[in-house]
């Protein structure tokens, strides 16, 4: 199985992963996860 986190349909900062669980009687099974990954923007201020 390989799995490849993507951009996701919540938008910027998010990404989901879907994972394969194989099959019961109703049909396939799946799960997806999804993480947050926040951006960092650091801002220089200067005071005089």
């Amino acid at each position: 199985m390989s799995a490849t986190w993507e951009p996701d349909i919540l938008g910027d900062g998010f990404e989901s992963l879907r994972l394969d669980l194989g099959h019961s009687e109703e049909g396939p099974l799946d799960a997806t996860l999804i993480r947050h990954t926040p951006t960092r923007r650091w801002k220089n201020w200067a005071h005089r």
